[in-house]
């Protein structure tokens, strides 16, 4: 009898009354004053051609993301550092002045799976019909998913206050992001209130009694609600572009341009990063990818989520210069498993992958790893025979 009091009932006793101090003293993280109402963001989405790093610029760059979601006919492109590359090819500036698409890009390095799995979750309301194309890295696939630098740049606090009062978002749902900012918090300097209801979420997520009652103090926080004033839209340019000659235009330009290597890459960055001291041909090692490597779990809940909420997303994966890295055919794995989720839910997908030097085009990448000119002029055909071509 002894025993089953040490051993059981005296555990469970402590148990209990740990948990209830937890309950009463340890939710200090969020304020003791209900906030039950509304804040509204308002503003105007003006930018119909053109792209945004990150959405660090307060309220109104987020309001640029919701704005390209909400108006069906144009474009939301997200990526990551190609992103970034000025040329006149890019479909944000192309697609607008050629044609009249509307597009704008979302991202820059480290933009990835997850932090545009959670941008999108709190944007869920707007994703029905939107036409959302996400240019995928081999790359991001050798790391650990997205990092927390990237992830606060993007997913802002108005987006992880969103999550937090949306009761229609799982508990479940909310749990990965918990979880991503616990194994995350010793890299967050001074965290904010929401921060520290995600991460405790988590933390407490086996002792149901807290957890139900971390859950059910999401009233406390304010909802947020966006009102856009006036949403921009183009004027469609009635052109046939001959892409066949356009394609040919650009190989044959870059691979004249090209005086430095053999590796057909840019003179400008082989000279300004690669270029050896003692002549020797630079290159890399691609990594063997494990099947269960966070960023393809972190893939699996974007895509699974667009597909919920009816959006209409297509995939661009990019290739890799065969000529610089040793090993791509240690992504193939990986992407056939890309390749078959993407079929099984029909979604239209641009695999311009390849491990083999001799499938390889040159001009497709501009370096080692981001499109030239004809890889973007060939992004571009993509999104037009995606969402434009006439039935």
């Amino acid at each position: 009898m002894k025993s089953v009091l040490k051993y059981h009932f005296i555990p469970l006793i402590i148990g209990l009354t740990i948990s209830s101090i937890l309950l009463i003293f340890g939710t200090s993280i969020l304020k003791s004053k209900s906030e039950n109402n509304t804040i509204t963001v308002k503003g105007t989405k003006t930018t119909v051609r053109g792209y945004f790093a990150n959405l660090n610029s307060n309220d109104s760059s987020e309001l640029e993301l919701v704005g390209s979601l909400t108006e069906k006919n144009g474009i939301s492109l997200f990526g990551s550092s190609e992103l970034s590359n000025e040329t006149s090819y890019i479909p944000y500036y192309y697609l607008p002045d050629s044609l009249g698409i509307r597009v704008n890009g979302f991202g820059h390095a480290f933009h990835q799976s997850f932090s545009m799995y959670c941008e999108l979750l709190a944007l869920k309301d707007y994703l029905k019909d939107a036409k959302i194309c996400i240019i995928v890295s081999p790359g991001w696939f050798e790391g650990e998913g997205t990092n927390i630098e990237a992830f606060l740049e993007f997913v802002k606090p108005n987006f992880l206050q969103r999550i937090i009062t949306d009761n229609s978002i799982s508990e479940f749902e909310k749990y990965q992001i918990g979880k991503y900012l616990f194994d995350n918090s010793e890299l967050i300097k001074n965290p904010d209130r929401k921060i520290k209801y995600f991460t405790s979420l988590y933390e407490y997520n086996k002792l149901p009694i807290l957890s139900s009652y971390l859950i059910a103090r999401n009233n406390e926080f304010s909802k947020i609600h966006y009102k856009l004033s006036r949403n921009s839209k183009l004027k469609k340019i009635n052109r046939k572009i001959n892409w066949s000659k356009q394609f040919k235009g650009l190989q044959t330009e870059f691979v004249k341009s090209i005086n430095s290597n053999k590796q057909y890459i840019s003179d400008n960055y082989f000279n300004s990063f690669l270029k050896t001291k003692d002549g020797s041909i630079p290159s890399e090692e691609f990594a063997n990818i494990s099947l269960k490597n966070q960023e393809l779990k972190d893939f699996k809940l974007l895509i699974n989520l667009l597909i919920e909420k009816k959006a209409k997303p297509s995939i661009i994966i990019q290739n890799l210069n065969p000529y610089y890295y040793n090993n791509l055919k240690g992504f193939n794995s990986t992407l056939a498993i890309i390749l078959k989720l993407l079929e099984k839910n029909n979604i239209p997908y641009l695999n311009m992958f390849t491990p083999n030097r001799k499938n390889y085009i040159p001009g497709i990448l501009d370096d080692r790893m981001h499109s030239g000119n004809l890889g973007w002029m060939k992004m571009n055909k993509f999104i037009v025979d995606t969402y434009y071509a006439e039935k």
